[in-house]
């Protein structure tokens, strides 16, 4: 160990060998890709270590910018709130297509000139999940939210699906309507998301509402969802911690509940290739799969 690294709020030393890190405003309590990155590691005998980095949005500009210049770090992921923030910092000629259109970057590597690119795992890793789950091509979806998250998402499922909604209090703002209308997707506040509720068949929480430990016991979905919920064969909430959100335990009986955690090591195996393209899918899945079990 060496050096204090610099503008992040959880203090951590410099490791000896190569590092990655995931970014955001406290993955230091409890994020799950330092566990999944660290047992591949250990597997491949690699000297590298993920390290969780708690940076704050007005001190993330001189971290990105720092790791950018540093030869030692590989890459990683970019967690909740600056998935956005990073993709703007990178800029579009540093943006992989997946990231392009939504500009909302989870995964960090280096490019063909070394220096930091970002990707988004987070849409395809979500909709392999609810394709197992039962998700059809006549499905009505309605998202709540229309964060980073939320936006990888609805990019990845709107192919798959007959149409998508998505209520946010973004409704009216310049770039969120560009965006919706890019995607082919209608946006609706959340207050006046009842009819869009009641025609539903999947429903989404891409937001952090119901996630530890911030917004423990917190739901997107309005007081009167019952009502409206009729159509809903299947849930599915990108929140893995808890595994049981306030989202889908308000679901009636039968609906088909999917939590985030097959999402979130979906995309950091995807992630982690992306940092090392020499290490093969089935390698990083089967460690971090073990990391989980153990």
């Amino acid at each position: 160990m060496s050096a204090t690294i610099p503008f992040i709020d959880n203090p951590l030393a410099l490791p000896a060998g190569e590092f990655a890190a995931i970014i955001g405003a406290h993955p230091s309590q409890g994020a799950r890709s330092p566990r999944l990155w660290n047992a591949v590691y250990r597997t491949l005998g690699r000297d590298c270590r993920m390290l969780p980095f708690d940076v704050t949005g007005d001190r993330l500009a001189d971290l990105l910018a720092w790791l950018d210049a540093h030869p030692a770090f590989v890459g990683g992921a970019v967690a909740v709130p600056h998935k956005q923030a990073v993709a703007h910092w990178l800029g579009t000629d540093r943006l992989d297509p997946s990231a392009q259109g939504i500009v909302s970057v989870n995964a960090l590597s280096r490019d063909a000139r070394g220096r930091l690119h970002g990707a988004n795992t987070d849409g395809l890793a979500a909709a392999q999940v609810l394709n197992d789950a039962g998700l059809s091509r006549a499905d009505t979806v309605l998202v709540f939210g229309f964060g980073g998250a939320a936006k990888a998402v609805v990019n990845a499922l709107r192919p798959r699906v007959a149409r998508i909604v998505v209520a946010t209090r973004a409704c009216e703002d310049e770039a969120a309507v560009a965006l919706a209308r890019w995607m082919g997707v209608a946006l609706v506040a959340p207050a006046a998301c009842g009819t869009a509720l009641a025609q539903a068949t999947v429903l989404v929480n891409g937001t952090v509402l119901g996630s530890a430990p911030d917004h423990l016991g917190a739901s997107p979905l309005p007081p009167d969802f019952a009502q409206h919920a009729g159509r809903v064969k299947l849930a599915f909430d990108v929140v893995y911690q808890p595994a049981d959100t306030a989202f889908l335990n308000a679901m009636p009986t039968g609906v088909v509940c999917c939590g985030g955690a097959r999402m979130n090591l979906l995309q950091a195996v995807r992630g982690f290739q992306l940092a090392h393209p020499d290490v093969a899918a089935a390698v990083v899945d089967r460690a971090m799969t073990g990391a989980l079990q153990t």
